[in-house]
């Protein structure tokens, strides 16, 4: 999924849901001249957040897409979202976002793409190695062939190992064969 129009929002006011025990109304700004109106369920939603918004239009995880629309009754104009719905493994989402929305640091940029934040815009190399190829084995080898691929002269630097003549492995260690 092409993630789009996912931004920093922070939550400007969080007021219970009038018909609800567990939404609440959320003003939220994204950057654009009027904050915008978001119903959230998340337990851990406050005001003063900044938080992943998907605005109206974008597409998470599952390609599932975001429209503006009312839930029981109050006007929601994107949804703001956890790691879990923008693809992030469940094994790698802090235990404490599990549950809820992802809290962005206070001093991510409201408006901004969170994509290049979060680092999800890197570039992924998905490789098939068959067996006639063993040199792609290995992380120098896999180096060799993407610089071919893209006509470019692998550089990687050279180390040199010095050994400390006064020490002695036997100090350390010592082996005995059964």
């Amino acid at each position: 999924v092409d993630l789009k129009k996912i931004v920093v929002g922070e939550t400007l006011k969080v007021v219970d849901h009038p018909d609800s025990d567990h939404l609440h109304i959320c003003q939220v700004n994204v950057g654009e001249d009027e904050p915008i109106q978001i119903v959230c369920g998340a337990p851990n939603i406050a005001a003063g957040q900044k938080v992943i918004v998907a605005l109206h239009g974008a597409r998470i995880a599952g390609n599932y897409k975001i429209k503006k629309g009312k839930i029981r009754g109050e006007v929601s104009n994107g949804m703001i979202c956890s790691l879990d719905e923008l693809g992030y493994p469940e094994n790698v989402i802090p235990k404490k976002y599990a549950d809820g929305i992802f809290v962005l640091p206070a001093d991510a940029p409201v408006g901004e793409d969170v994509i290049s934040l979060l680092d999800l815009d890197d570039s992924i190399l998905d490789l098939d190695i068959t067996p006639n190829r063993a040199d792609a084995l290995s992380m120098r080898g896999v180096g060799y062939e993407v610089a071919a691929l893209l006509n470019q002269t692998p550089n990687f630097k050279e180390t040199s190992l010095t050994e400390d003549s006064s020490e002695k492995i036997e100090d350390y260690l010592s082996v005995s064969v059964e």
